[in-house]
């Protein structure tokens, strides 16, 4: 019995989620918590190599990843500071 087999490149993009950073303000009360930049996704293009064989994939290998578009790292700021009754 021969079988059927080929090989297919599919492109794709995914997001790319971002980091988020904390910085420690002393002079402000534990409780203190701001966000001082948005964080925001990035986007990358993705190859993948497929492998069919009698039309069910058998195998996909990733070859290739371009970033499109880079990730903006969140950064919040926390407070540090000890309150006082």
């Amino acid at each position: 019995m021969q079988t059927a087999s080929f090989q297919s490149h599919i492109v794709y993009t995914r997001d790319v989620a971002y980091d988020t950073k904390v910085k420690y303000d002393e002079d402000k009360s534990s409780s203190y918590k701001k966000v001082t930049t948005k964080g925001v996704n990035g986007e990358e293009e993705v190859t993948l190599r497929t492998t069919f064989v009698d039309g069910v994939q058998t195998d996909a290998v990733q070859t290739d990843a371009k970033t499109i578009k880079e990730a903006i790292d969140e950064v919040v700021v926390k407070g540090k500071a000890e309150e006082t009754s």
